[in-house]
């Protein structure tokens, strides 16, 4: 049956590979059983950095309609090309997802992926804990993707050899959102430019800009929450 991956490669990017930093992304294989369809053909979705002019990076999803193959976001290449461009799937530390629908999963996370690009957030790739910015990267967009059909990215013991920084972070969209932190293992939310309304839960207390691991950072890139609505009464 099909199944839906996450990927796990070295960032090229400045070399950043080489200091031990992966980028994820995740790709849908159709095959009716394994190695019945060529990698070239399955279909990925990623977060990726948008040079802007005047501006900071943008934050977007290549592949957010979902039928974006591995072949055309390198350069087409096929076949053994491809294969030395990217390696096979078990360079990349593939981990099959666990869910039920796979194709269902994937128009989910699709849709949640054109939410994302309809935010127009801004790339941030590391903020310490001291700063008026969150991590916002390649890593939110697949965290924040997973979380749809029900997958925390944090509870994974790992997707690859290198660290990944940006999971705790939980990007909206550009609608008018209605968040609920996840779980307890996002620490930040990022709201979109739409109206948004964040609840809380009984699991803690929202704060703004407190950076203990028992709390979370609430960062607001387009207008602000219009709403607080807390499900717990303060002790």
């Amino acid at each position: 049956m099909s199944t839906i991956r996450v990927e796990a490669v070295p960032i090229s990017r400045f070399f950043l590979g080489f200091f031990g930093l992966d980028h994820l992304q995740l790709t849908f294989d159709p095959s009716p059983y394994p190695g019945a369809i060529p990698q070239d053909t399955w279909y990925t979705m990623e977060g990726v950095f948008v040079p802007r002019t005047g501006g900071l990076p943008k934050l977007a999803v290549q592949g957010a309609n979902g039928i974006t193959t591995l072949a055309q976001v390198n350069g087409n290449l096929r076949g053994d090309p491809l294969v030395q461009a990217i390696g096979p799937p078990g360079s990349r530390y593939s981990t099959i997802l666990p869910v039920d629908i796979p194709e269902l999963a994937w128009a989910t996370m699709s849709a949640y992926a054109r939410g994302i690009n309809a935010g127009q957030f801004e790339y941030y790739a590391f903020n310490g804990d001291y700063t008026n910015f969150p991590t916002q990267n390649s890593s939110s967009v697949i965290s924040s993707m997973m979380i749809q059909v029900g997958l925390d990215a944090n509870s994974f013991p790992s997707f690859g050899k290198g660290v990944t920084f940006g999971l705790q972070t939980y990007v909206g969209t550009g609608g008018d959102d209605r968040i609920t932190m996840p779980t307890i293992n996002f620490s930040t939310v990022s709201g979109g430019n739409g109206n948004d309304v964040l609840f809380g839960t009984d699991a803690g207390v929202f704060r703004s800009k407190n950076y203990s691991a028992a709390t979370v950072t609430i960062n607001l890139s387009g207008r602000p929450v219009s709403t607080f609505i807390m499900a717990a009464t303060p002790a």
